[in-house]
């Protein structure tokens, strides 16, 4: 069975679903590229990668991205197709029996059951309706499609973006997905075991795309040096794992999902983009305080902070409005992410799925 996916959270809430094929004794080739195939390499060391073509998706430095977004319009049509071309030589190549496609558009077939996974029915966009219909066209080519969020209206994460408008046809909400959710913690390192000996009170997950990715970096470096706390930063660089301590910082190029998993259960305050796999990750762990901040001009994750900052479970800081000694302050005020205990829902669905695959 075939998992593709883009981008870093993609991949990581792709663990969940490759650890339940696994465990099921289903073999599984995964394909990806860049960092997110880097991560899963990391985390399933055994099991076949392969290159995909990049999406590249670049963007701007400013706050309105839609210009630039466009300009990439033909390129992406392009890969779509190519990356259709290359899964329909995998398929015969590999004697794949189905395929579930993370928000990457060419990657279905005639030729076996395909599932495409999206929270984003409906993307915040001008035009919206258009947007959503054309969205629909292109999911329709899937046999299914799995929306990781639950349908109960006191369950919703990712609020307008999955329940504004009716979901595709053969739609099926499977609960959020978490690649905590059946993880079984395992012995740190010693440097890591001394390193989580210290109190973390405050760790930066960074994510996204440059340049904003740097600049969010420098200004968590240039506030946190003034704080009287211990702070992390963890860079999402998973080429090579490093790690150095510069006063109260110390700097991770990335943290393996146990490590993660120990980092979340210490509870401090988390800084991350607010992507929607991340906030998955915080339901999982019903993390209590949560500081989000968008990638300037991506308008999900700025209407996702917002939404779950109206309902007191994190705080949303614009990236140009972030001054941590203020914001710290503001922590007592929120309720945090809650639990929502056992989600059986993917592992139902994939059941109902397999029962359809030759």
């Amino acid at each position: 069975m075939g998992i593709l996916d883009w981008g870093l959270g993609h991949a990581a809430r792709c663990t969940p679903l490759i650890r339940l094929l696994l465990a099921k004794g289903i073999t599984v080739i995964v394909g990806g590229e860049g960092r997110s195939l880097a991560l899963l390499r990391h985390t399933f060391p055994d099991i076949i990668c392969i290159e995909l073509p990049p999406y590249n998706i670049r963007y701007s430095a400013h706050s309105f991205q839609i210009p630039t977004l466009l300009w990439q319009v033909p390129r992406l049509l392009k890969v779509f197709r190519q990356e259709h071309e290359l899964l329909e030589t995998l398929i015969e190549k590999h004697q794949i029996s189905a395929v579930i496609s993370d928000n990457r558009y060419g990657l279905w077939t005639k030729k076996v059951p395909t599932v495409y996974i999206t929270h984003q029915i409906a993307p915040l966009a001008p035009f919206r309706y258009l947007v959503y219909a054309l969205q629909k066209q292109f999911i329709a080519k899937f046999d299914e499609c799995w929306i990781p969020d639950f349908p109960q209206k006191d369950r919703q994460l990712a609020g307008s973006l999955a329940h504004t408008y009716p979901p595709p046809s053969k739609a099926y909400f499977v609960g959020t997905l978490s690649r905590f959710t059946g993880l079984k913690k395992k012995p740190l390192s010693a440097e890591m075991e001394a390193l989580f000996s210290q109190k973390i009170e405050i760790a930066a997950i960074l994510s996204g795309p440059e340049p904003q990715r740097s600049i969010l970096s420098q200004k968590i470096r240039k506030q946190a040096a003034h704080l009287s706390q211990n702070v992390w930063i963890i860079e999402g660089k998973t080429e090579e794992k490093t790690i150095r301590t510069e006063g109260n910082i110390t700097t991770f190029s990335f943290l393996t999902e146990n490590e993660l998993f120990y980092l979340f259960e210490n509870q401090p305050i988390i800084i991350s983009r607010g992507g929607y796999s991340s906030l998955m990750d915080f339901v999982a762990v019903g993390l209590q305080k949560c500081i989000l901040i968008p990638t300037p001009g991506q308008t999900e994750q700025e209407y996702l902070a917002k939404y779950l900052a109206l309902q007191k479970k994190a705080l949303y800081v614009k990236q140009e409005a972030l001054d941590l000694q203020q914001q710290i302050l503001q922590m007592e005020n929120l309720v945090g992410f809650e639990t929502w205990g056992e989600n059986k829902g993917v592992e139902n669905e994939v059941e109902r799925f397999l029962q359809g695959v030759k």
